[in-house]
């Protein structure tokens, strides 16, 4: 695998009205990466009307600054509409980039 070149993969899971939507996530949450995150969240949301959302980061090899926003806009996103948000796992790369811009206590 060249350093750089990862493509982001997201996988749905268990998606159907007022239940939970399970996304995994693999690859790069990067500049190339994350405005697929945000984009595809958007429309599954839209489509499925879940109460509650997992994402299984666990698979993350880089999440740099723009993916770090990603996530705070999905936050907010399903935030906005009562619709619960668990992250969980996270690799080692995104616990460390969320620790470094100090909002890991956003993503219990």
């Amino acid at each position: 695998m060249v350093p750089g070149c990862d493509i982001l993969s997201i996988v749905v899971g268990g998606a159907s009205s007022g239940t939970t939507l399970r996304i995994v996530v693999t690859g790069d949450l990067d500049l190339a990466g994350a405005p697929q995150l945000r984009s595809d969240v958007r429309n599954l949301l839209r489509d499925n009307n879940p109460t509650v959302v997992e994402i299984d980061l666990g698979g993350v090899e880089v999440l740099d600054d723009i993916g770090v926003g990603v996530l705070l806009g999905i936050r907010r996103l399903v935030g906005s509409l009562n619709v619960e948000l668990h992250i969980e796992p996270k690799s080692e790369p995104v616990v460390h980039s969320l620790d470094q811009y100090a909002v890991s206590d956003l993503f219990p």
